[in-house]
């Protein structure tokens, strides 16, 4: 750049804008911005309009904006850009008139950005360019993106796809892909959702990319959660995180904690995300859904005086602070189960009108990185708290046939039992609604949804719905069979250990019985203590499989926290608050982290002593012999899933609404 010297201006500036753009591809963020700034203030000076534009757009990199900010730098730059180049229509006018209309996304010009975004697109149309027409739909797709333009938004996500299609480009291609699969799901298609999903992972394969991975692998993860596996669902969120952070994905770990927040809620384990999610309220003042999920998080664990405070501050104004973007509808659901954890009927009213025109939405977070069920089931919570027990069956009953329809097997459950619920408080007669509620537990168990099974535990059914009819079970060993009645029915199961423990456990009704008894490595007694475990030299923590972080691993964690460290001083050093923010959560993550596996002194801690393998391997074996038996008798099945309860202490809890006498032979 510098052969050029003063005599020839223009020339060292479209050297500086190639500069720029292989300063941005290389991850040089910082320095491509500033280069992208000296050109600008060039053009300014000089009055090219061409080279004003090019660098705003080069200063603006990716076609999306940060999560929850808007760079004002960017504006000015764009805003500036666009008086220099005037009323004359052109390819660059319209890019520039679509990417100010995406930075203005998480500001309250909602108005002006869609105003941008349209006439960017027409612009671009007439201009003739389908390169530049992409762009802009692309720009038009931000500007529309929240609850009321669904419709549109499939049109020029598909138009993306299509024109990206002809003219060769695999990113847009992809970002086509990404957008159709959330819209989608939005709208209730998991088949068409599903191939979009088949295609995101396919492209970002072929591609190798690390951000597309990242996303597909995050989108991958929202559907396990949908369908109920827990574990898996969260090692993709992992792998995801991982992928961000070795890309310097500034947005990585706020995503991640989205997607562990609602897997947190499933376990019933919300309480250990108050202080990030306190903190992400601080950090994204313009995203409300935080704050709306920190509310929901305190009514999960009972803390009203906290939820009725952040609740408060959403409520503001008829709850018009909550902005109609993409977090809407999350922000909504929150604040519905909020209100009806509170018994606020007054706020339950307009809570439910502002939701009812999107009734025969899902809602969906961040374009499908998380899925919280249909909108009939808040519209149905709002209805049962201002009092409109008919408007919440019916919507109860939409949701379940949503929920179902969507595959959704968690929340399915989840209004399943909701849905009984409210039919048990109309008739504390409704027999079907408590077998119902039965089946619930039986299943939330199943999946490890353990919110949804200390919600059922709570309730005490009414004793009208309960069985007056003694019941009678047998379970006699045949050799290498089983054979086990209940209530007329026989069938026979194969030898397994899980019977044992089962057997062993109906025998000695509301006893407790220590997991290394019925592992074979106690004597049998009442209830073996831990007093006698110890003796045994069989305790928790008596012996152990090895420390949980191998020093590798331990090793990793440290670099990367002095990585965070060098990275915080840097972005403090220049001013920079989004990424100093990002950085300081992702040290207390990983620190937090860090601190759960080493001691005090820092010492590992170990990871699985005799008493916790003897754990996994009873509780595993007896969830196997239950499935087996609600195989061949459901009824059965239910009520060994609701009262065996397992753990390091196992026991067989009778029902005292309706007991069953177990004749045991083995």
């Amino acid at each position: 750049i510098d052969q050029y010297g003063s005599t020839d201006p223009e020339g060292r500036s479209e050297l500086s804008l190639g500069l720029g753009e292989a300063q941005w591809r290389a991850g040089e963020i910082a320095d491509a911005r500033e280069t992208f700034k000296i050109v600008a203030d060039a053009a300014a000076r000089s009055g090219n309009r061409e080279h004003a534009a090019r660098a705003a757009l080069g200063y603006g990199g990716a076609m999306r904006p940060a999560v929850g900010l808007v760079d004002q730098d960017l504006v000015a730059l764009l805003n500036a850009a666009l008086e220099m180049l005037g009323t004359e229509e052109s390819g660059l006018k319209a890019r520039a008139m679509a990417r100010l209309a995406i930075e203005l996304y998480y500001s309250d010009r909602k108005e002006e950005r869609v105003r941008l975004g349209r006439a960017a697109a027409e612009m671009a149309r007439r201009g003739g360019d389908p390169a530049t027409l992409a762009y802009c739909l692309n720009g038009l797709h931000y500007a529309l993106w929240g609850p009321e333009f669904l419709d549109e938004q499939m049109s020029s996500a598909t138009e993306v796809l299509q024109i990206a299609e002809e003219i060769g480009d695999p990113d847009l291609v992809l970002r086509g892909h990404f957008w159709r699969m959330g819209h989608f799901l939005e709208a209730g298609d998991i088949a068409a959702a599903d191939r979009e999903l088949e295609a995101c992972v396919a492209l970002s394969e072929r591609l190798r990319q690390p951000f597309y991975k990242e996303w597909a692998t995050r989108f991958r993860a929202m559907r396990a959660a949908f369908a109920g596996r827990f574990d898996e669902s969260e090692r993709l969120a992992l792998e995801a995180l991982a992928i961000g952070q070795r890309v310097g994905d500034t947005e990585a770990l706020g995503l991640f904690g989205l997607q562990l927040f609602l897997l947190r809620r499933l376990q019933g384990r919300l309480a250990e995300l108050e202080e990030p999610v306190r903190t992400y309220v601080e950090q994204y003042p313009a995203i409300p859904g935080w704050r709306s999920g920190l509310a929901c998080l305190y009514s999960d664990i009972d803390r009203d005086a906290e939820a009725r405070r952040e609740f408060e501050v959403l409520a503001q104004r008829g709850f018009a602070g909550i902005p109609h973007d993409h977090t809407w509808l999350p922000a909504m659901n929150f604040a519905a189960e909020t209100c009806r954890f509170l018994g606020d009927d007054q706020r339950a009213g307009q809570l439910y009108e502002q939701l009812l025109p999107y009734e025969n939405r899902q809602i969906v977070v961040g374009g499908g990185i998380g899925y919280y069920g249909p909108v009939t089931r808040p519209l149905a919570l709002l209805a049962e708290t201002a009092g409109r027990t008919d408007d919440a069956l019916r919507h109860f009953a939409a949701a379940e046939r949503a929920a179902a329809a969507m595959g959704a097997t968690a929340w399915l459950e989840q209004v399943r039992f909701e849905a009984a619920r409210a039919r048990l408080e109309r008739d504390p007669d409704d027999a079907e609604a408590g077998l119902a509620i039965d089946e619930c537990l039986a299943n939330a168990r199943s999946l490890g949804m353990a919110r949804l099974e200390e919600l059922i535990t709570r309730m005490k059914l009414p004793q009208s719905i309960a069985s007056s009819t003694p019941r009678t079970a047998t379970l006699t060993r045949e050799g290498e069979y089983w054979s086990v009645s209940f209530s007329g029915a026989v069938f026979r199961l194969h030898d397994a250990k899980g019977l044992h423990h089962m057997s062993k456990l109906v025998q000695r009704p509301g006893s407790e019985v220590h997991v290394l008894e019925l592992a074979g490595g106690l004597g049998s007694s009442d209830r073996t203590s831990a007093r006698e475990a110890e003796e045994a030299g069989l305790s928790m923590g008596a012996d152990d499989a090895g420390d949980l972080l191998d020093p590798a691993a331990k090793a990793a964690y440290k670099r990367r926290l002095d990585d965070l460290e060098a990275e915080l001083q840097e972005a403090e050093e220049f001013n920079d608050s989004g990424r100093a923010a990002s950085a300081k959560a992702e040290i207390e993550f990983l620190a937090r982290e860090l601190s759960s596996a080493l001691g005090l002194t820092g010492r590992s801690r170990k990871s699985a002593s005799s008493a916790e393998r003897a754990r996994l391997t009873v509780t595993k074996a007896i969830r196997s012999a239950v499935k087996k038996v609600a195989e061949n008798d459901p009824a059965l099945g239910r009520h060994l899933e609701a009262r065996l309860k397992t753990g390091t202490y196992c026991s067989y809890q009778p029902d005292p609404d309706s007991p069953v006498t177990w004749n045991v032979t083995s």
